[in-house]
């Protein structure tokens, strides 16, 4: 359950991050995606800190491997 939950918060907030940026698909829209999935899974621990290094841990992980797998990386294009 905690795994659906992590990414419908992910999903959402990626696809949502794309939609108001009039359909950029580049690797800033995961990594907000993960930063959002990253503090939901961190408010567990009651600590801010902890909360803020598994926001900012799973954002960059997210849009490194968006990076990787050749999933718009750096190119900023627009979808058509």
């Amino acid at each position: 359950m905690g795994f659906a939950v992590f990414l419908g918060v992910y999903n959402g907030v990626s696809c949502s991050v794309e939609r108001l940026r009039g359909g950029a698909k580049d690797f800033f829209n995961p990594l907000c995606g993960g930063c959002a999935a990253g503090a939901m899974a961190g408010l567990g621990s009651r600590n801010s800190r902890t909360v803020l290094y598994s926001a900012l841990g799973t954002g960059a992980i997210t849009s490194l491997v968006t990076v990787l797998t050749g999933g718009n990386g750096l190119q900023g294009g627009r979808a058509s």
